[in-house]
């Protein structure tokens, strides 16, 4: 008969093999190399850029997302739509998270089920964080010649030279146009329609309406446009002028435009602890208040080649063309640079000094 210690040495002994025995749980999948950009595009069935909402499910070996699509390359998927999306896990969620975070924007490579929703399997080169590695110039070309094309419902648009970018704001419910149905594309903008369209951009309809403070003498209580430059000036979106007007009917500058587009999509670093406003911005000749903004722009390709001057006013295409590549983070239009703008400058105020012509 064993004793009691050898006993228990012999039954530790049979653990430790039965243990070892068993299978431990994979926590790596080994795939085939990865195809290139280019072929994962070509033989994908779903491509689309969407921002993770919601994780709404936790399955045995998937998550489910409710995603929000921001973009459309490939397959049918209706832009600005709620999308459900099943990432599934290898060997099961018990020994992984998501790899899918709220807001964070994601290229997503899909297949669609019969559950109504679309997912990627374990080897498909499914998912990529746009925030850890955004499209590189190559890749968006690869993209853009897959993406179809929008044409605008607007009948003055169709034609147009921003005519992708002015479907592009009304897929996403950003502009309505006239009542007739027409846009006129090609007239200018006032500070109060551009105000309009930037805050629509960000904000739900219900949350603009529910804000009712003014902020500014120039702006009726009973303005169409009231509720609009309200959520904007809470928003962080703009300041108005130092005497405490709005000027809510004078053309909008493209300068001024910038500015609302840079904060808008947070592209500078904003300074909000002046009595709970925008501080005023520092203003020089050499380096005038709105020398960030533009170049922030610049950097993100947002200047549409039709802008050539600072204080140029512009159009409704103009703003559609600028909310379009900043929205959809496209980064391969030419784009019009500060240092251009700057020599134009110049060149006027010598001649408005001086006299004569530029050269």
């Amino acid at each position: 008969m064993l004793s009691r210690s050898t006993s228990g040495i012999i039954t530790l002994l049979c653990a430790v093999i039965l243990a070892a025995a068993l299978p431990t749980p994979v926590f790596a999948l080994s795939c085939a190399q990865p195809p290139s950009f280019a072929d994962a595009v070509s033989s994908a069935e779903i491509i689309v850029e969407v921002l993770p909402k919601k994780l709404v499910v936790t399955e045995e070996t998937a998550f489910v997302w409710d995603t929000y699509v921001t973009q459309v390359y490939k397959g049918e998927v209706t832009l600005g739509s709620m999308l459900s999306v099943r990432e599934q896990t290898w060997p099961s969620t018990m020994y992984t998270t998501s790899l899918y975070h709220e807001n964070e924007p994601k290229l997503l490579f899909l297949r669609s089920d019969n559950s109504g929703a679309a997912l990627h399997g374990l080897c498909d080169f499914h998912s990529r964080s746009l925030k850890e590695r955004p499209l590189t110039a190559e890749e968006q070309n690869i993209l853009a010649a897959t993406r179809p094309a929008f044409v605008p419902s607007f009948p003055d648009a169709q034609n147009h030279p921003n005519r992708d970018a002015i479907a592009y704001v009304q897929e996403h419910g950003i502009v309505r146009g006239y009542d007739d149905g027409t846009f006129h594309p090609d007239d200018p903008m006032n500070r109060a329609e551009f105000t309009k369209i930037i805050t629509l951009a960000f904000f739900p309809q219900e949350i603009i309406d529910q804000c009712a403070s003014n902020y500014f003498f120039d702006v009726p209580s009973d303005a169409w446009y009231k509720s609009y430059v309200c959520r904007a000036r809470d928003g962080w979106l703009l300041t108005g002028y130092p005497d405490g007007r709005f000027r809510p009917d004078a053309h909008i500058s493209f300068v001024e435009a910038a500015k609302i587009l840079a904060n808008a999509f947070k592209l500078v670093q904003r300074e909000t602890h002046c009595n709970g406003r925008l501080c005023p911005d520092n203003d020089t000749y050499d380096h005038p208040w709105y020398e960030k903004y533009v170049k922030a722009l610049e950097s993100k390709n947002a200047i549409p080649s039709s802008i050539s001057r600072f204080n140029q006013t512009i159009s409704r295409a103009d703003m559609a063309e600028m909310i379009h590549r900043l929205h959809a983070n496209i980064q391969t239009s030419s784009t019009t640079s500060y240092q251009f703008m700057w020599a134009n400058k110049l060149c006027m105020d010598k001649t408005r000094i001086a006299g004569g012509t530029c050269e």
